[in-house]
């Protein structure tokens, strides 16, 4: 680098200039001994050579001379090599000048490179901090909406679960009415058995007696028949004809009584059926209850701290542990946002899980409810055709008293006794006409009680699967879900009237 190259040039600088100091006080010293041998050469020589004084003068003066030579030889010597020495450090303090003004050109350069990279770096650091506090600013923004959206999704599925603890209550006191009610109708059924098995008693005396009746006529009749005149024979064929539509009435008046009795036996079984299946829908919409009451939500991650990052003042390290420090916090917060968005990804998952499994509970539900409604209404109609039949065999029997009647005048005791016997039959057979219209009007009135039930399980359905659709989607403050509380209210009110209407809107 140019930094590195001056440092270099600047120590062989310093070098040289010493070298040239050395030489100049070596030539100062050489020149001070030059000056001070003619003074001083005779006396050392003296001193340390006794034998000089001896020698003549002509030798003495070759050997100054030749000393002299070599003297100046030598400063000649010294004085070139001063000279190159003078050259090269004027070369060397050229080279210097040059180098130093490349170095103050380069410092110059790097001094205003440094300073623009400096302010680079902090309009960078500003914007990023701007950046950051944008970001975080928006990403605060971004969970509060989000916990805001999760408390009011919670509000609407506690609200839902209250609805779905009414309709389940509603339910449960509805099946205990129906219980109740069934057993009045056990009760009454059983009475009618009772009823039916006396009637039956009581037919078998009265077909004991028309027996003994008959076998008394068939004596008589063989007993007068020769002496019967022509008008007497005529009564006679009447009187059997109407004996022969006597007995057919009292063989559809036995069919009438088998089927009536088969039609208790259906009742009370379809009644232990539907009890059966009210138990078992009152413990599963128990145990649905309770199982969405007790799963628990977890609360949302806390945000964390907005913590001040420290930065140090002036230098190129303290900026590069504060780009360090920002992007460890930014990276800190985009993981931890990661995190919390799983997280209610992962809870709007199991809402919804919950939601469809409290959807198919309720489908469910319904499935049944339909089921038992299809049984009522396939054992209502049974009743219907049973009761058509009842009213046929009244009618017969009604035409069979008239007969008897009619026949009164033929047969005094006789017809007295079987016209007695039939309308007391006929009696009996009323009141349990008038029974049977009873238990009619009394399913007719259940029959609209569980359509009732009906429309308000499908108002809760549909309630169910508008929060689903709902949940799948974002919910905000502008656009509430709560289109479909009013129409279940709505519903609730109106379908006590129009059941049948007011389903088919709300399936629209």
């Amino acid at each position: 680098s140019p930094v590195c190259g001056g440092g270099e040039s600047g120590d062989t600088c310093s070098e040289q200039e010493e070298d040239i100091a050395a030489l100049r006080r070596e030539n100062e010293s050489l020149r001070s001994q030059l000056q001070a041998v003619g003074f001083s050469a005779s006396s050392n020589a003296a001193m340390h050579h006794p034998c000089i004084s001896q020698c003549p003068p002509a030798v003495l003066t070759s050997d100054l001379l030749q000393v002299e030579r070599s003297l100046q030889s030598r400063v000649v010597q010294l004085e070139s090599e001063g000279r190159r020495l003078a050259e090269q450090l004027a070369e060397s303090q050229t080279s210097l000048r040059e180098e130093r003004a490349s170095h103050t050109r380069d410092r110059d350069n790097l001094i205003v490179q440094h300073r623009a990279e400096v302010e680079q770096v902090t309009s960078d650091r500003g914007e990023a901090e701007e950046r950051w506090r944008r970001e975080c600013e928006e990403w605060r923004v971004r969970v509060g909406r989000a916990e805001e959206g999760e408390r009011e999704r919670m509000d609407e599925l506690k609200l839902a679960e209250q609805k779905l603890a009414c309709v389940t209550q509603e339910k449960t006191e509805v099946c205990g009415q129906l219980e109740q009610e069934r057993s009045g109708h056990t009760e009454e059924v059983a009475s009618l058995q009772l009823q039916l098995t006396a009637a039956t008693d009581q037919n078998e005396k009265i077909q004991g007696e028309l027996e003994a009746a008959r076998q008394c006529v068939h004596r008589l009749e063989s007993y007068l028949g020769g002496e019967l005149p022509e008008e007497g024979l005529t009564w006679r064929d009447e009187r059997t004809a109407l004996l022969t539509r006597i007995l057919e009435m009292e063989g559809e008046r036995e069919r009438g009584e088998r089927e009536t009795h088969l039609m208790a036996v259906r009742l009370a079984a379809i009644s232990e059926i539907l009890s059966l299946q009210e138990t078992a829908l009152q413990g599963k919409g128990v145990g649905a209850v309770e199982k969405a009451r007790a799963e628990e939500i977890g609360s949302s991650p806390k945000e964390p701290g907005d913590g001040d990052v420290a930065t140090q003042g002036g230098g190129e390290g303290g900026l590069k542990s504060l780009l360090t420090l920002w992007r460890e916090k930014v990276f800190a917060l985009l993981v931890q946002a990661r995190l919390t968005q799983m997280q209610h990804g992962q809870e709007l998952i199991n809402t919804q899980a919950r939601v469809s499994a409290l959807a198919g509970e309720v489908g469910e539900r319904q499935r049944e409810r339909d089921l038992v409604t299809h049984t009522l209404t396939d054992r209502t109609a049974q009743l219907q055709l049973l009761t058509t039949q009842n009213e046929e065999l009244g009618r017969c029997v009604q035409r069979a008293e008239e007969g008897w009647m009619a026949s009164q005048t033929a047969a005094d005791g006789l017809s007295e006794g079987l016209h007695l016997a039939l309308t007391g039959v006929g009696q009996r057979w009323a009141r349990l006409k008038s029974c049977l219209d009873g238990c009619l009007s009394r399913l007719a009135s259940y029959q609209q009680r569980v359509g009732v039930a009906t429309g308000r399980v499908a108002a809760l359905k549909v309630l169910v699967g508008s929060q689903m659709v709902l949940g799948g989607g974002k919910i905000t403050r502008d656009n509430p879900p709560r289109g479909d509380y009013v129409i279940a209210e709505r519903y609730d009110v109106t379908t006590q009237t129009e059941p049948s209407e007011k389903a088919q809107d709300l399936s629209k």
